[in-house]
Protein backbone atom coordinates (compact mmCIF):
# COMPACT_ATOMS: atom_id res chain seq x y z
CA UNK A 1 0.00 0.00 0.00
CA UNK A 2 1.46 3.63 -0.74
CA UNK A 3 0.90 6.48 1.57
CA UNK A 4 1.85 9.48 -1.16
CA UNK A 5 0.77 12.51 0.26
CA UNK A 6 0.85 16.00 -1.49
CA UNK A 7 1.93 17.10 1.64
CA UNK A 8 5.16 15.24 2.10
CA UNK A 9 5.87 16.32 -1.21
CA UNK A 10 5.54 20.40 -0.76
CA UNK A 11 6.82 20.00 1.88
CA UNK A 12 10.31 18.52 0.40
CA UNK A 13 9.75 21.37 -2.19
CA UNK A 14 9.83 23.99 0.28
CA UNK A 15 12.62 22.88 2.24
CA UNK A 16 14.97 22.37 -0.65
CA UNK A 17 13.46 24.85 -3.53
CA UNK A 18 12.69 21.84 -6.03
CA UNK A 19 9.07 22.99 -7.04
CA UNK A 20 8.90 22.93 -11.02
CA UNK A 21 11.89 20.91 -11.19
CA UNK A 22 12.38 17.09 -11.71
CA UNK A 23 12.19 16.46 -8.13
CA UNK A 24 8.86 17.72 -7.82
CA UNK A 25 7.42 14.31 -8.45
CA UNK A 26 6.18 11.15 -5.78
CA UNK A 27 9.29 9.39 -8.14
CA UNK A 28 11.48 11.67 -5.16
CA UNK A 29 10.20 9.12 -2.45
CA UNK A 30 8.53 6.12 -4.19
CA UNK A 31 9.54 3.73 -7.47
CA UNK A 32 6.50 4.35 -10.54
CA UNK A 33 4.17 5.65 -8.16
CA UNK A 34 4.36 2.21 -6.16
CA UNK A 35 6.32 1.35 -2.77
CA UNK A 36 9.12 3.54 -1.40
CA UNK A 37 12.54 3.60 -3.00
CA UNK A 38 15.43 3.79 -0.50
CA UNK A 39 15.27 7.36 0.37
CA UNK A 40 11.71 7.12 0.90
CA UNK A 41 12.09 4.44 3.27
CA UNK A 42 14.64 6.30 5.42
CA UNK A 43 12.32 9.67 5.52
CA UNK A 44 9.81 7.65 6.94
CA UNK A 45 12.21 5.88 9.30
CA UNK A 46 13.45 9.40 10.36
CA UNK A 47 9.40 10.85 10.76
CA UNK A 48 10.13 13.00 7.50
CA UNK A 49 12.56 14.78 9.26
CA UNK A 50 14.57 15.73 5.93
CA UNK A 51 17.46 17.64 8.14
CA UNK A 52 18.28 13.74 9.59
CA UNK A 53 18.56 11.86 6.06
CA UNK A 54 20.56 14.96 4.21
CA UNK A 55 24.27 13.05 4.78
CA UNK A 56 23.04 9.62 4.00
CA UNK A 57 23.52 8.18 0.98
CA UNK A 58 20.29 6.09 1.05
CA UNK A 59 20.48 4.79 -2.60
CA UNK A 60 23.90 3.61 -1.97
CA UNK A 61 25.66 5.71 -5.28
CA UNK A 62 28.19 7.35 -3.49
CA UNK A 63 26.86 10.64 -3.37
CA UNK A 64 25.07 12.21 -0.57
CA UNK A 65 21.27 13.21 -0.41
CA UNK A 66 22.36 16.69 -0.28
CA UNK A 67 24.63 16.04 -2.77
CA UNK A 68 21.77 14.59 -5.18
CA UNK A 69 19.06 17.26 -3.76
CA UNK A 70 21.42 20.12 -4.45
CA UNK A 71 22.02 18.57 -8.19
CA UNK A 72 18.48 17.88 -9.20
CA UNK A 73 18.92 13.86 -8.97
CA UNK A 74 16.51 11.18 -7.47
CA UNK A 75 18.32 10.44 -3.92
CA UNK A 76 16.37 6.78 -3.77
CA UNK A 77 17.90 5.83 -7.68
CA UNK A 78 20.99 4.77 -7.53
CA UNK A 79 20.71 5.41 -11.67
CA UNK A 80 20.51 8.92 -11.18
CA UNK A 81 23.42 10.53 -9.62
CA UNK A 82 24.94 14.21 -9.88
CA UNK A 83 27.59 14.11 -12.94
CA UNK A 84 30.35 15.23 -11.83
CA UNK A 85 34.09 16.62 -13.97
CA UNK A 86 36.88 14.67 -13.18
CA UNK A 87 39.97 17.31 -11.52
CA UNK A 88 43.20 17.08 -12.87
CA UNK A 89 45.75 16.21 -10.06
CA UNK A 90 48.10 18.92 -9.90
CA UNK A 91 46.04 21.54 -11.08
CA UNK A 92 45.59 24.33 -8.93
CA UNK A 93 44.53 27.71 -9.25
CA UNK A 94 46.51 30.61 -7.23
CA UNK A 95 44.99 32.68 -4.48
CA UNK A 96 46.04 35.94 -5.96
CA UNK A 97 45.00 39.15 -3.56
CA UNK A 98 46.37 42.61 -3.55
CA UNK A 99 48.94 42.18 -1.60
CA UNK A 100 50.78 39.07 -3.69
CA UNK A 101 52.58 39.60 -6.77
CA UNK A 102 52.56 36.51 -9.17
CA UNK A 103 55.96 36.07 -10.83
CA UNK A 104 55.34 33.97 -14.23
CA UNK A 105 57.81 31.62 -15.21
CA UNK A 106 59.09 31.42 -18.65
CA UNK A 107 58.12 27.95 -20.25
CA UNK A 108 61.65 28.21 -21.88
CA UNK A 109 63.06 27.73 -18.01
CA UNK A 110 61.59 24.45 -18.09
CA UNK A 111 63.51 21.59 -20.05
CA UNK A 112 61.21 18.36 -20.38
CA UNK A 113 62.96 15.08 -20.52
CA UNK A 114 62.83 13.19 -23.57
CA UNK A 115 61.42 9.26 -23.47
CA UNK A 116 64.44 7.01 -23.74
CA UNK A 117 64.26 3.40 -24.86
CA UNK A 118 66.45 0.53 -24.27
CA UNK A 119 67.99 -1.51 -26.72
CA UNK A 120 67.67 -5.25 -25.46
CA UNK A 121 70.95 -6.63 -25.90
CA UNK A 122 69.86 -10.04 -26.30
CA UNK A 123 66.30 -11.66 -26.73
CA UNK A 124 64.92 -10.33 -23.28
CA UNK A 125 62.08 -7.93 -23.86
CA UNK A 126 62.19 -4.27 -24.58
CA UNK A 127 61.69 -1.90 -21.56
CA UNK A 128 59.01 0.49 -22.40
CA UNK A 129 60.27 4.23 -22.66
CA UNK A 130 59.22 6.36 -19.59
CA UNK A 131 58.88 10.28 -19.67
CA UNK A 132 59.36 12.11 -16.02
CA UNK A 133 57.91 15.52 -15.94
CA UNK A 134 59.51 18.08 -13.61
CA UNK A 135 57.68 18.78 -10.43
CA UNK A 136 57.45 22.64 -10.06
CA UNK A 137 57.85 23.86 -6.50
CA UNK A 138 57.62 27.79 -6.99
CA UNK A 139 56.35 29.61 -3.69
CA UNK A 140 54.60 32.50 -4.00
CA UNK A 141 56.70 35.85 -1.16
CA UNK A 142 54.30 38.00 0.25
CA UNK A 143 54.85 41.34 -0.54
CA UNK A 144 56.09 43.20 2.57
CA UNK A 145 53.86 45.65 3.91
CA UNK A 146 56.51 48.53 5.14
CA UNK A 147 55.49 50.73 1.88
CA UNK A 148 51.88 50.55 2.43
CA UNK A 149 52.91 51.91 6.56
CA UNK A 150 54.89 55.19 5.48
CA UNK A 151 51.32 56.80 4.42
CA UNK A 152 50.31 56.34 8.04
CA UNK A 153 53.15 57.26 9.63
CA UNK A 154 53.30 60.54 7.13
CA UNK A 155 49.68 60.88 8.16
CA UNK A 156 50.31 60.74 11.54
CA UNK A 157 53.12 63.39 11.87
CA UNK A 158 51.17 65.84 9.76
CA UNK A 159 48.85 65.97 12.33
CA UNK A 160 51.02 66.15 15.41
CA UNK A 161 52.77 69.00 13.17
CA UNK A 162 49.45 70.90 12.72
CA UNK A 163 48.74 70.27 16.58
CA UNK A 164 51.42 71.73 17.55
CA UNK A 165 51.66 74.74 15.04
CA UNK A 166 47.62 75.42 16.61
CA UNK A 167 47.84 74.27 19.97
Amino acid sequence: MVAAKSSYLTSFNQNYNTAGTKLDSCNTCHIAGESLNPYGRASSANGRNFAAIETLDSDNDGFTNTEEINALTFPGNPDDYPQTTPVMPGATTPNITQEQTVTEVPMSNITLEKPTAEVPANNTAQEKPTTQIPVSNITETPKSPGFESMFAFVGFFIIVGLHRKYA
